[in-house]
């Protein structure tokens, strides 16, 4: 079902009761909630530990240590779903802070997990980001104008599955790929880890869509900066 809002609700998005509100290109789409799955995977449930670890540390960090969170947090850009701006809190910038966990079949680059408010947040995007196939040699790269990552950065990439059937333009891939360290030259080659991850590389013989999310980080502290999701392009 396909819904259009009105002026006392313009957007809606999540559940009440058994009915989810979902955003797609097309509008607003009213549908049943589906059955919740627990996932079993080894990284699903590294996940789930890495969460209940984060909100037990959040229980007994100090109460004067909060208010730095509080404090940090408010020198941050927050936004909900629907690319609102709303107020950070310090527990907010705490689980931005400890959640990665970057694992899976492509690689593990684990990050422990800190108490402390970061002190930088210098995570820098490379300039002019392409997630590459080359069709001379097969492999894929992620690509900038830049020579090199930024010294005060580490990239963490996140790939989609070759998605079959046409392009969907607002996938956010979530599965980890590969870590790109600091100063690390461009560009970067990410074949093995994506065969690695989804058991093959995108068709070109029908130019099958994949994407990137390119994700930047702090070097020092790991807090998350930007990042940007990027189509396959290929060439």
């Amino acid at each position: 079902m396909l819904a259009k809002l009105g002026p006392l609700v313009s957007e809606v998005a999540g559940s009440i009761g058994g009915t989810t509100f979902q955003r797609s290109p097309h509008g607003t789409v009213i549908r049943s909630k589906p059955l919740g799955i627990k996932r079993q995977s080894t990284y699903s449930s590294s996940a789930r530990q890495r969460m209940a670890t984060v909100n037990a540390l959040w229980a007994i960090v100090p109460a004067l240590d909060k208010i730095d969170w509080d404090t940090f947090a408010a020198t941050q850009s927050w936004f909900n779903r629907f690319g609102d701006p709303i107020t950070g809190t310090g527990y907010m910038a705490f689980l931005k802070q400890n959640l990665a966990n970057l694992s899976s079949r492509a690689g593990v680059y684990p990050i422990a997990v800190s108490k402390f408010y970061p002190t930088t947040t210098n995570g820098t995007l490379p300039a002019d980001p392409e997630f590459i196939y080359d069709l001379a040699t097969d492999r894929l790269y992620l690509n900038s104008t830049d020579a090199n990552t930024d010294a005060n950065t580490f990239i963490a990439t996140f790939a989609s599955r070759p998605v079959a059937g046409g392009n969907r333009v607002n996938y956010r891939p979530k599965p980890f790929l590969a870590r790109v360290g600091a100063t690390a030259a461009l560009p970067f080659e990410l074949t093995t880890n994506y065969t690695d991850l989804w058991g093959r590389l995108p068709d070109k013989t029908v130019l099958e869509p994949a994407y990137l999310r390119v994700q930047a980080y702090d070097a020092a502290n790991y807090y998350p900066a930007l990042d940007v999701v990027l189509p396959l392009v290929y060439k």
